[in-house]
């Protein structure tokens, strides 16, 4: 299945309707999620639940254990020892009869799929004039994802949606609720039809629509004028090819801000969406103009030292504080659709220059989002700073527990990794994930064989007598790995090394004078 995305050429009269409509389904979202919340705290009380979900959670370890010690007796061809094989057959059993009581008061607390499907179905009675069945029933389906996350993932709270988040109105099938008339290229929606926009000279848009369509999704995006609407068309099948790739294996080691590549032919260092930084100041500025006009507007909201009094107020909030509020709005999804297109443009380089097959160390960004556990603790290098006056001192800061969450924001390499991912498969190709743990390409030398553990601000790194930039010598170990993917090859890496080598050095030189992060180290 893909997606292709059309203009709404809609009138006032349609956007005051189709805003109408947001609104409503939003309500109903944020109904839907306050009864799962009533419900989960329900759950949480229950005594049958509470005793089944403590029972299991002291089972399912002594069951993975004894699993694992039959697994090494297997694999070594020695007997196990006697009792464990009945006994991880009756925890077994155990543990399937509590996970089918902790599902029957799931059940019977109305958290699954069908129980929001059914409360939503009477509250869309209200709104049957604006919105279909399939919609709401839609709707209900996204609550539930937090549903499942609060019982089965990492997740605490199903929360409430803000309106402005409230971005796209989805269903189930064509048939019901917004149809799509691909002659006429109109979209008809309980009463209303609205015209979109689709070059018929575009071969891709020509040849995807051809496609049998699934449903369609209408999304609304900011701009400073207001909202803009679109649809979605979801399609059958693969997405026309546009690319002529070559094959080849290409390996990655990818950071928070670059992505570093080796294959055959190449070497590559590129860094993640460049342009974040300019979308970054502007809304900073924007930013502090609302906060200015706040300020002025509503004294009485914030104490002597310009923090706001903790408890309920009501904002003034003026016509221009609102026009800098939509334009930071429409910054962030220009953002957003800037780091995608440079994401989409550097995949496709790599998919034509270097080959259709990827291995990619797997990096947990997730675990990079979150503060450092460590305390706080001085730096060891001193470091001059000026005070208000001008005056100069020496002094040792503080090292910060934060982390990447920001890098991780405006670079998004997950995405890339994903894009790259779908491109590739899409290509007749495969992206293979590696496993950081065992590998550990950012500690081995493979001309001693050795494993050192460096520094994060270690850029370089000496291999033979060679001064190798540090993620490009990562990328090139991945490139060297054994067969299973585990560990590098060292004879491989002997043999391989010197063309690397001619390659990096070509490729530092070409591109020393490029204006580069401090990541890059040159």
């Amino acid at each position: 299945m893909h997606t292709i995305r059309f203009l709404l050429l809609t009138t006032k009269e349609d956007d005051r309707i189709l805003e109408k409509r947001f609104r409503m389904l939003w309500h109903i979202h944020n109904q839907t999620v306050k009864y799962a919340q009533k419900q989960l705290h329900k759950l949480m009380r229950d005594r049958a639940y509470i005793d089944a979900r403590k029972e299991r959670s002291a089972l399912k370890p002594e069951a993975e254990k004894l699993q694992k010690r039959l697994d090494e007796a297997e694999a070594q061809k020695k007997p196990a020892k006697r009792g464990e094989r009945s006994r991880l057959k009756a925890v077994k059993k155990r543990l399937r009869e509590l996970t089918d009581i902790m599902n029957e008061r799931i059940e019977f607390f109305c958290l699954t799929q069908t129980g929001l499907e059914s409360y939503v179905k009477v509250m869309q009675h209200r709104f049957q004039k604006h919105i279909s069945s399939q919609q709401a029933q839609k709707e209900a389906d996204r609550v539930y994802t937090g549903v499942q996350k609060v019982l089965y993932g990492n997740g605490k709270f199903v929360h409430l949606k803000k309106l402005d988040d409230q971005r796209s109105i989805s269903q189930k099938c064509s048939t019901n609720g917004i149809k799509v008339n691909r002659n006429a290229n109109t979209v008809n929606w309980l009463g209303l039809t609205i015209p979109f926009r689709m070059n018929k000279k575009d071969p891709y848009a020509a040849e995807s629509v051809g496609h049998q369509l699934k449903y369609g999704e209408l999304i609304r995006l900011p701009f400073k004028s207001g909202w803009r609407y679109y649809i979605n068309l979801y399609l059958d099948g693969d997405a026309p090819k546009k690319l002529c790739v070559s094959s080849g294996l290409t390996c990655i080691d990818p950071g928070v801000s670059t992505m570093a590549s080796v294959s055959e032919k190449a070497v590559s260092l590129k860094e993640l969406a460049p342009m974040s930084g300019c979308y970054n100041k502007e809304i900073a500025r924007q930013q502090r103009l609302v906060d200015q006009e706040k300020r002025a507007l509503n004294p009485d909201h914030y104490d002597a030292d310009g923090r706001v009094i903790k408890g309920k107020h009501n904002w003034v909030i003026s016509n221009n504080c609102r026009r800098h509020q939509r334009r930071i709005r429409e910054l962030y999804r220009k953002k957003s659709a800037s780091t995608e297109c440079s994401h989409n443009h550097q995949a496709n380089e790599l998919l034509v220059n270097n080959g259709n097959c990827f291995l990619i160390e797997d990096m947990t960004y997730a675990a990079l989002q979150k503060r450092s556990r460590k305390p706080t603790e001085r730096q060891e290098k001193a470091t001059v700073v000026k005070d208000k006056n001008g005056k100069e001192k020496t002094v040792r800061k503080c090292k910060k527990k934060k982390r990447f969450g920001k890098s991780l924001n405006d670079r998004s390499p997950a995405l890339f990794v994903a894009i790259l991912t779908r491109k590739a498969e899409q290509y007749g190709g495969q992206a293979v994930r590696i496993d950081t743990r065992k590998f550990r390409a950012s500690q081995y030398h493979h001309d001693t064989g050795e494993y050192h553990k460096a520094a994060l601000s270690d850029r370089w790194k000496t291999i033979d007598g060679h001064e190798i930039q540090r993620d490009l010598y990562s990328a090139f170990l991945i490139f060297c790995s054994n067969p299973s993917g585990t560990s590098p090859d060292r004879d491989l890496c002997n043999s391989m090394f010197e063309h690397f080598v001619t390659m990096h050095d070509a490729f530092i030189k070409a591109t020393a004078k490029e204006n580069h992060p401090a990541c890059f180290g040159y």
